[in-house]
């Protein structure tokens, strides 16, 4: 009669064995499928505050000065700002552990202007919280990000944008002189943010 200890042990071992194969075989599809060294991906969050008249009128034309422009592929703006004779913009450290570069581009748009800012940092360490209740989970080699937004979770493959729902709304009162006639009108506002992927770029010139 075959001992049960011994039966027992051999089911056990095996199921260890199974166990520890499982896991090599997760690791190993999971490393396939990171996003290489050389490799980083560009993401630009927008938050827009706009503002629409609901009463009354603004008789003063609105100032909207050009929008900023960002060159996110890193290789493509040095080799255009050397020709250009301009100083290429801060970009953050550019080394193996560089994921995503993440751009926050704020925008004001109201009656009376339209104001811009954007800063651009480097995320290095995944998972990421961002802003609003957003956190970045990761990217892969393909350049499709996973996020969550308050417990949604979200996908974004290159060329693709994921919009909120509004997160503020406030009302504000204007008043003023314009051409020596006063008005005053209200504005509500309302933001909201969109997340853009904007794809996978090299992070050094191709004959490095």
């Amino acid at each position: 009669m075959v001992n049960k200890r011994l039966i027992y042990g051999i089911i056990a071992l095996s199921l260890i064995m199974i166990f520890i194969i499982s896991i090599m075989y997760i690791n190993i599809v999971i490393k396939e499928d990171q996003l290489p060294d050389n490799k980083y991906v560009a993401i630009e969050e927008e938050i827009c505050d706009d503002g629409k008249i609901i009463s009354g009128n603004n008789p003063v034309p609105p100032d909207a000065p050009l929008p900023i422009k960002f060159l996110y592929n890193r290789p493509m703006a040095q080799i255009y700002y050397n020709k250009s004779g301009n100083f290429p913009p801060d970009y953050p450290e550019i080394n193996n552990s560089l994921n995503i570069l993440w751009g926050i581009y704020q925008i004001e748009n109201t009656p009376e202007h339209l104001r811009t800012s954007l800063i651009v940092h480097g995320v290095y360490d995944l998972p990421h919280n961002v802003n609003n209740g957003l956190k970045i989970l990761n990217v892969n080699k393909s350049g499709i990000a996973k996020l969550s937004y308050n417990n949604t979770m979200i996908s974004l493959s290159p060329g693709e944008t994921w919009t909120s729902p509004i997160i503020q709304t406030r009302t504000v009162i204007r008043n003023g002189t314009y051409m020596d006639k006063n008005y005053s009108y209200v504005v509500e506002f309302t933001t909201t943010f969109k997340i853009t992927n904007l794809g996978v770029f090299d992070k050094y010139m191709t004959d490095q």
